[in-house]
């Protein structure tokens, strides 16, 4: 998959979020600073940034939100990959840990 433009990137966020493309710019050009148009990146950064709790469900609204400035986004998304990956997994449960750990070990492929 090819890098996406910022207006496809804003678009699937927008979409992601329920919100409207204008809604959600701030959070687009945060993201798209970061990734540089890579889908896979993008979403890690929208997960990280919801593990972060810096982009949340507002359950009172119904609607996803954040609080933080653009350039306060953009600091709180890593430039590298790996480490938004190393957080994630973190944050998971020990024995999926292990789990994928065994996994990578394998040449096979997981549904």
């Amino acid at each position: 998959l090819k890098d996406l433009k910022k207006e496809a990137i804003g678009q699937f966020i927008a979409d992601s979020l329920r919100l409207s493309f204008e809604e959600t710019l701030p959070l687009t050009n945060a993201v798209f600073t970061k990734s540089l148009g890579n889908p896979f990146f993008t979403r890690q950064a929208l997960e990280f940034l919801v593990l972060k709790n810096a982009l949340y469900y507002d359950t009172i609204c119904f609607r996803w939100d954040w609080k933080l400035q653009e350039s306060e986004l953009k600091d709180l998304i890593s430039d590298d990959l790996l480490q938004l990956v190393k957080v994630k997994i973190e944050h998971m449960e020990p024995k999926l840990q292990e789990v994928l750990m065994t996994a990578s070990c394998t040449r096979s492929t997981f549904d």
